[in-house]
């Protein structure tokens, strides 16, 4: 698929990140200002072997440069909230705009959904058709982002796609290791299907036309909840998720080895040490006790600051410290888990028509390749749009990147033909 022609859309970020830097000033440190480079020139994590869009460069050039041993966890979810809503694009108006309280499925957590509908009331509805319902995973590596930081985002996806867009603010790695996120997307999946279709807005919504889409680990909690929901007994008579769209989704923790981890290792703000520290907070080791390094932090808040890294080859990510070695080795049971590696499932055939978005320059290009040709062995009908000189995060990026308005427009037409909306 090629790239926009015409001139980039993209504008002078340092500057505006300079400008308004007092909005945020209590929530960002000041030292994470001034290790922004200027937008003119790539940053000095950046390959200069890999052709880059004026987009990519633009945004990669914004982040500082990603963090080696400790890690201040508080100010990096400070930073992808701030990024989030400086590139994302202006917020759009919908109809109704609701945060709904959810507990885990075993009612022991809290976390929330936000419901967007680009229509709503009954009058307006008459003599058309109802609303498809679209269940999104935000991206983050499972340790940032945020409902509050797709914000834009989802309100675009309802707009575009004339369709409700209920956002998971799923619970957070370190605090809550798995399968926490993937449990709240669950948990959020029966308020979908058995509350908001069914009981709140039977005239507005249609059960049959339920999506999941998210997007980087967003994309691997979407593609684990659809072989979940087909392997759990209590949902065989359930409203089944129709399509699946998944934007340069993770679906491989077992070999995060793949040939794009090097190619692309320095080419954006995600390297594989930072996809490892993802990894190691997500599947953390186990105590001597048999229970999870993290699980006695699982009632910490999100503004926790982590800090030091391990020596070790296995290194993790707990109250004492988040480490990024690229030599961590994760919990073989979990690694090899379909709820955590999709791509090595022996179920794959069982899901819906789907559409796979990727970078092409991107880490997680190779796995995304070796995914989609997984799904067309198991007849999927899946469709695969690579785009090229992109990096990982372009979607989330619409005042960078042409391409995540060509991106979205892909989306609505998949689900316009796929749902017949």
């Amino acid at each position: 698929m090629c790239t926009a022609n015409g001139p980039s859309p993209c504008v002078s970020a340092g500057k505006i990140i300079r400008k308004h830097a007092s909005l945020f000033n209590e929530r960002l440190p000041p030292l994470l200002f001034s290790t922004i480079p200027q937008p003119t020139s790539m940053a000095s994590h950046t390959s200069n072997t890999i052709k880059l869009t004026e987009g990519s460069k633009r945004y990669t050039a914004l982040w500082p440069k990603p963090p080696v041993g400790d890690v201040d966890l508080a100010a990096t979810r400070a930073t992808v909230e701030y990024m989030s809503r400086l590139v994302g694009g202006r917020v759009l108006p919908m109809r109704r705009v609701e945060d709904i309280p959810l507990t885990s499925l075993d009612g022991s957590s809290p976390f929330f959904v936000r419901n967007y509908f680009p229509t709503l009331l009954e009058e307006d509805k008459v003599g058309e058709q109802k609303l498809g319902v679209i269940l999104y995973s935000h991206g983050g590596g499972g340790m940032v982002g945020s409902v509050a930081s797709y914000d834009s985002m989802c309100r675009r996806i309802a707009t575009t796609c004339h369709m409700a867009v209920v956002s998971v603010d799923y619970r957070l790695t370190p605090e809550h290791p798995y399968p926490a996120a993937l449990e709240d997307m669950e948990a959020a999946f029966q308020f979908v299907v058995n509350d908001l279709v069914m009981r709140q807005y039977p005239e507005v919504l249609d059960p049959g036309k339920v999506v999941l889409m998210g997007d980087s680990f967003g994309g691997h909690l979407a593609a684990s909840l659809l072989l979940r929901l087909h392997r759990k007994e209590e949902y065989k008579q359930s409203i089944k998720p129709k399509a699946c769209v998944l934007i340069y989704p993770s679906v491989d923790m077992k070999n995060a080895r793949h040939p794009s981890f090097s190619t692309h290792a320095n080419v954006s703000h995600l390297t594989p040490e930072m996809i490892n520290m993802f990894f190691n907070a997500y599947l953390p080791e186990k105590n001597g006790n048999g229970t999870s390094s993290s699980s006695s932090s699982s009632s910490r808040s999100r503004s926790d600051h982590y800090s030091g890294s391990s020596s070790s080859s296995s290194s993790s990510c707990n109250g004492n410290g988040c480490s990024n070695n690229t030599e961590g080795l994760f919990q073989e049971e979990l690694r090899l888990d379909p709820d955590v590696s999709v791509l090595y499932s022996t179920h794959l055939h069982l899901f819906p028509p789907t559409l796979v978005l990727s970078a092409a320059c991107d880490p997680l290009i190779d796995e995304g390749i070796l995914f989609v040709k997984r799904l067309r062995e198991e007849k999927v009908d899946v469709r695969h749009v690579i785009y090229p000189e992109i990096i990982h995060g372009f979607f989330s990026g619409y005042d960078m990147f042409p391409e995540a308005e060509m991106a979205l427009g892909e989306t609505a037409n998949f689900l316009k033909e796929g749902l017949r909306l």
